[in-house]
């Protein structure tokens, strides 16, 4: 009689764990799925279903269709984006097989962690100066199209995420299969014939990614005076006390993500499983690619640059040509104060849920689809959908404690962010060898003694960097924040997003340099911990 070997997140500790587990499940389906389904049942008992006309939010006018068009086109732009500088990245990436460049190679993901309000606010000031700078000579200064500004924004801002997926897609690969190529065919044809069509899964499932979280956001349209479909979600929310208009004004943008979930979720799914070789390189020798090919990586490389050194080098300089940085940020203490404490707290609260999550997500029973389904679910969700959601669910006299106070900022926080945790921890369990575990309940260890001598080392740097991702988007969170923030409870981002409307450019590039300063440091911690276990596994497979 036969089992299937328990993975590394399978055992609990008996009956005490399993309780524990379904408890953090249960509290899983609460935090993250609880304000959709709050605002199903509010929907369904409001009275402005039994009104003469329930439905007219769902009705699309000429210029709501106008407006989900513009929508889908733009976020269509940013993943087109998304998916060819990011397999160009991700390409030159992976033919980097050794010294220093190898090792930091994942370090490019540190560019998610910078809040999009910050890249907004650096390339406005960016902008100003080149105008400055061409009026001084006496050119015409160029105004640009409010919605090609966005879209460059919203590139810088998430195309990191699709050198992510590419990178994970070419690591993926057998690296038998380039050798074996290179025997018979030159590097470029190798490049375009094996290496893009094995990696292409991985790539549109970045790029899909990539769809959802534009098609959902409207903060960086809104800073440019483009108007896109989220926003009329906000907009009836604030001139309805009912839940219906805005869950049925999100039908469209549901059914659509929807739609790209279940086109693409096998190829998030098949990125995730992937176990990269971090012993045998695919390319000895270095590729020899022609100088077309070069050319377009390096520009894609110097366009991805750019992401970060607009944002460092722009607040900067900013910060002082205007001066009173200092007094800028000692103004906003309170808001740092909060900002950080909610994003810790968020970070803390979503390891446990994450984990128990990415643990029924990593077993091959019928089960796991489900629970794929239920982690991926969430980033669909417009986010200003998710704070009308909490507001829906909290807003309760018993919860008063809960409603009134701060905590709702984690919890928004939590609600957006704790399945991409899962979803980082899912990585890490798929990395780990189960029989490591399988020989410890050989030995019979205790589940304690199991936990904290072989689990949680293993699972250390998967923690510890889903803690990081969850810290630094907390820290820019903003749609579900705005609607959920109680009365004197605005956070570093609100702050910074209201003064970009009234052109306070010193205050705004000082208080978003400390907010990249944060996210990009809690980057770092993760992306150090991600480099260090990928050494430590080479070094183990290097020694067996």
């Amino acid at each position: 009689m036969s089992h299937e070997a328990p993975g590394p997140g399978r055992a609990w500790g008996g009956f005490f764990g399993r309780v524990v587990n379904i408890g953090l499940l249960l509290l899983y389906v609460l935090v993250v799925l609880g304000p959709l389904v709050a605002l199903v049942v509010a929907a369904a008992v409001s009275p402005a279903t039994q009104a003469s006309r329930p439905l007219e939010p769902v009705l699309l006018s000429t210029r709501r269709v106008r407006l989900l068009l513009d929508s889908v086109a733009l976020a269509a732009a940013v993943a087109a984006s998304a998916v060819v500088l990011g397999g160009l990245v991700g390409s030159r990436l992976w033919s980097w097989q050794r010294g220093a460049k190898f090792r930091l190679r994942w370090l490019v993901l540190l560019l998610l962690v910078v809040p999009p309000f910050v890249h907004a606010s650096s390339w406005m000031a960016f902008a100003g100066g080149v105008g400055a700078l061409w009026r001084g000579v006496g050119l015409a200064g160029v105004v640009l199209p409010g919605w090609l500004c966005a879209w460059w924004v919203e590139s810088m801002a998430l195309v990191p995420l699709g050198v992510g997926f590419a990178l994970v897609g070419f690591e993926a690969i057998d690296p038998g299969l380039i050798a074996a190529g290179r025997v018979f065919r030159g590097d470029a044809v190798v490049l375009g014939r094996i290496a893009v069509p094995l990696a292409l899964p991985s790539i549109l499932a970045g790029g899909a990614f990539v769809f959802l979280l534009s098609l959902m956001d409207y903060s960086v349209p809104y800073l440019f005076e483009v108007n896109v479909y989220p926003l009329e979600v906000y907009a009836q929310y604030s001139a309805s006390p009912y839940p219906t208009g805005p869950l049925l004004l999100c039908l469209p943008l549901l059914a659509i993500a929807g739609v790209v979930v279940l086109l693409f979720q096998r190829g998030l799914r098949r990125a995730v499983a992937s176990r990269p070789s971090w012993r045998t390189r695919a390319w000895r020798p270095p590729p020899r690619w022609p100088w077309w090919c070069s050319a377009s990586q390096v520009v894609a490389g110097a366009v991805l640059g750019a992401a970060v050194l607009v944002p460092v080098l722009g607040s900067t300089a900013e910060v002082l040509r205007q001066g009173g940085g200092a007094a800028d940020v000692s103004a906003a203490r309170g808001e740092l104060l909060l900002t950080l404490s909610s994003a810790a707290l968020a970070a803390v609260c979503a390891l446990p849920l994450a984990y128990a999550v990415a643990d029924r997500m990593d077993r091959r029973d019928r089960w796991a689809g489900v629970w794929w389904f239920l982690a991926v679910l969430p980033l669909a969700v417009p986010a200003p959908l998710v704070g009308i959601g909490l507001v829906t669910l909290w807003n309760r006299p018993w919860l008063a404690g809960v409603y009134d106070s701060r905590l709702m900022i984690t919890l928004a926080a939590l609600a957006r962010f704790a399945p991409l945790a899962a979803i980082v921890l899912l990585v890490q369990l798929r990395q780990v060898d189960p029989l490591l575990l399988d020989a410890a309940r050989v030995f019979r260890s205790g589940a304690l003694r199991t936990w904290s001598r072989i689990r949680l080392p293993l699972l250390a740097p998967g923690l510890l960097a889903a803690a990081c991702v969850t810290f630094a988007l907390a820290l820019g969170e903003l749609p579900a924040t705005l609607i959920v923030a109680p009365p004197g409870g605005s956070t570093l981002t609100i702050r910074v997003y209201n003064l970009v409307h009234y052109g306070a450019s010193g205050t705004v590039a000082a208080l978003s340099l400390v907010v990249l300063v944060l996210a990009l440091l809690s980057g770092v911690i993760g992306g150090l911990a991600l480099t260090w276990w990928a050494r430590m596994v080479s070094r183990v497979d290097g020694g067996g």
